[in-house]
């Protein structure tokens, strides 16, 4: 059976909250205060009241997620994609991905944007993958922007490093 995607719902929660906190916990433990909370019980009750948050299946469990967003006419926003650990490597995160897109074009999007946040200084396999595979789906570096602009000052006041904010868009109709 192949990979269902459906929006989030209730009984949803505790398997994506205690999931994808461990894998922001392992993957960006560098960034954050220890305890750091990418996805709390307030983002993900907003989240499903908005309908922002999209869950992948594979035989009815639930295997990753992506939050898409509208934040303007001519651009939908992606963020948080997390495959599970145990089920990387088949294709998952591009499903997820690929959803958003097709979300995106048949709404009348000319975009989809995605930011991935690095610690300035020293190496981050994560995110260069992240940023690989990305770049693989035809997203293209557009700029490097403020945190503040983006995040609530609770998730700034998180950091315990300097970071880079880099902006990637895919363009989906040549406006």
């Amino acid at each position: 059976m192949g990979v269902e995607i459906r929006h989030c719902i209730e009984t949803d929660k505790e398997i994506l909250m205690k999931t994808v906190n461990e894998v922001y916990a392992d993957c960006e433990r560098h960034l954050w205060v220890k305890n750091h909370m990418r996805l709390d019980e307030k983002m993900f009750d907003d989240c499903i009241r908005s309908k922002t948050l999209f869950v992948a299946t594979k035989n009815d469990t639930v295997v990753g997620c992506i939050i898409s967003q509208d934040i303007g006419k001519l651009t939908r926003e992606m963020g948080m994609l997390v495959v599970f650990p145990e089920h990387r490597r088949q294709g998952i995160g591009k499903a997820l991905l690929n959803h958003v897109i097709d979300l995106a074009k048949n709404a009348g999007y000319l975009r989809v944007r995605l930011e991935l946040l690095y610690a300035k200084e020293g190496e981050d396999k994560w995110k260069l993958m992240l940023r690989d595979f990305y770049e693989s789906q035809g997203f293209k570096f557009v700029k490097y922007d403020d945190i503040t602009k983006h995040q609530s000052s609770k998730m700034c006041d998180d950091l315990i490093v300097d970071t880079i904010y880099a902006v990637y868009e895919k363009q989906l109709v040549v406006p």
